[in-house]
């Protein structure tokens, strides 16, 4: 296999995948949603409002829910034995088993196939996947309206939204927001998933 060059990502994808997922995960999003996303700045993907371990911020809240769906796609396919002893005893190496996950997904769009030990089978298209895509796509769309001053939730649902007449310049996002204070997302994951089987 021939590792991926593509100036649009980092020069090491693998890399960034098992160190900083939740930057390298948005800018994967953006990239492969041309329809919804193409007017978003790759920079807001690493300059990405809030602290990865501060759930009240939008950086926090995907770091969150990241952890989970990741857990939940790795608890679905691996025996029960080899998930609690990857997934439950260090959280150093369960931390990069996710990542590991993240990366086997995006490198297969480059037709590269990560490997470790234990095996993990191919989880690239396991349909948590499209939950993550489309939470971290709300929240993108939810911290790109805030920081343009609009009006952003959805009275009906609670879902972020974006007008049409609210199309996002491509020059508009260029300054350093990490340090932003921006709320989270209030994203409806986890209630839809508390009361999914009500």
């Amino acid at each position: 296999e021939i590792l991926p060059m593509n100036p649009l990502y980092p020069a090491d994808i693998f890399t960034c995948c098992l160190t900083t997922p939740i930057p390298i995960a948005l800018r994967h999003l953006i990239i492969q949603n041309p329809f919804s996303l193409s007017e978003i700045n790759l920079d807001l993907a690493e300059n990405f409002p809030g602290k990865e371990n501060d759930r009240k911020t939008p950086r926090g809240e995907l770091n969150w829910i990241f952890t989970a769906i990741t857990d939940t796609i790795a608890f679905s396919v691996l025996p029960p034995i080899t998930f609690q002893k990857i997934f439950r005893q260090d959280m150093m190496v369960a931390s990069l088993f996710r990542n590991l996950l993240l990366a086997k997904r995006i490198m297969k769009t480059f037709s590269c196939t990560p490997q470790s030990w234990p095996i993990i089978p191919d989880t690239s298209h396991h349909n948590l996947w499209q939950t993550w895509d489309l939470t971290a796509e709300s929240c993108v769309l939810h911290v790109v309206g805030l920081l343009r001053g609009l009006p952003m939730i959805d009275p009906k649902n609670n879902i972020p939204f974006l007008r049409n007449q609210d199309v996002i310049s491509p020059n508009v996002i260029l300054s350093d927001y990490s340090n932003t204070n921006i709320p989270a997302a209030n994203l409806p994951f986890f209630t839809e998933q508390l009361t999914a089987f009500e």
